[in-house]
């Protein structure tokens, strides 16, 4: 019946392999978790014990292949006719299964995603973002289903996958989950999004945060490039689109906000870091 597959890298899984685990069994549902590290820099016991576990597997690559690949390499081993994507730090509460469990049974539906809250509290920028921009109830990411899909929760139909994968070119973090939201609406699979939500346990410090956007924005950057992406796809590129001539002027002060936002933990400065650095990405460019 369903596939659980979870990419992971750093991190202890096997607390939430154990309640998913655990969950299912109790539903008395067919079903399989798939366990895979990306290549982790470090080593933990508990996903050693995964193998233990009944209708569980774990799997350690040598080398990263990165979000996307290793997503589509665990749709490839799975055996269900439903694959549900989860993010390795994700908190679950002990209703999870059973409501995609449920959302199958509708029978109507190709797509479905939980969304994610933020409730481990803390001044970071993650977790500020994440609040402000990710942590949006179901009404409303229905009315944006592609704009509020996130890869970190979501279950598909295997037979959908098999014809819209992720994009294997995209190594780096960021837009992988936009790309492959777009490439469902064009096959016209509609995303239904429920009240499932995932609680994320690990929220990056400011200058991890950073780092990372830096490589999202690249990654925007050549998607738009490519013809993968329009400028119109997100709010940061709309921005830089629609005040051009004041974001050009900016650009020179981007190092200077990016140390506010680090310092403040500012998402205004934030937004202006993020602007004005792919201001001088396309400026590169030409």
């Amino acid at each position: 019946m369903i596939s659980v597959l979870i990419p992971t890298y750093n991190w202890d899984v096997y607390q939430l392999v154990s309640s998913l685990h655990k969950q299912l069994l109790l539903a008395n549902v067919v079903f399989e978790i798939i366990v895979v590290d990306d290549a982790s820099s470090s080593l933990f016991s508990g996903n050693s014990r995964l193998n233990e576990l009944s209708k569980t597997s774990f799997e350690i690559f040598r080398e990263n292949k990165g979000r996307s690949a290793i997503r589509n390499y665990l749709a490839e081993k799975a055996n269900y006719s439903w694959l549900l994507f989860l993010d390795c730090d994700a908190i679950v509460d002990d209703l999870f299964m059973e409501k995609y469990i449920n959302a199958i049974k509708i029978g109507s539906l190709n797509v479905v995603t939980g969304g994610m809250v933020y409730n481990l509290y803390n001044q970071n920028l993650r977790y500020k973002f994440g609040k402000k921009r990710e942590e949006i109830d179901e009404k409303e990411r229905n009315r944006f289903p592609e704009k509020y899909f996130f890869s970190a929760n979501f279950m598909i139909r295997k037979e959908v996958f098999s014809l819209v994968k992720f994009d294997g070119t995209l190594k780096g973090y960021g837009y992988e989950d936009l790309c492959f939201a777009k490439e469902l609406n064009k096959n016209t699979y509609n995303i239904k999004h429920i009240e499932n939500p995932i609680l994320h346990a690990e929220i990056d410090d400011n200058n991890v945060f950073l780092a990372k956007t830096k490589q999202a924005l690249l990654n925007l950057k050549n998607l738009i490039v490519d013809g993968k992406l329009e400028f119109s796809d997100t709010r940061i590129s709309i921005m830089y689109r629609r005040f051009y001539l004041l974001v050009a002027g900016l650009k020179y002060f981007n190092v200077f906000f990016e140390k506010l936002a680090v310092r403040r933990s500012s998402l205004f400065f934030f937004d202006l870091f993020r602007i004005t650095y792919l201001c001088k990405m396309f400026k590169d460019e030409n």
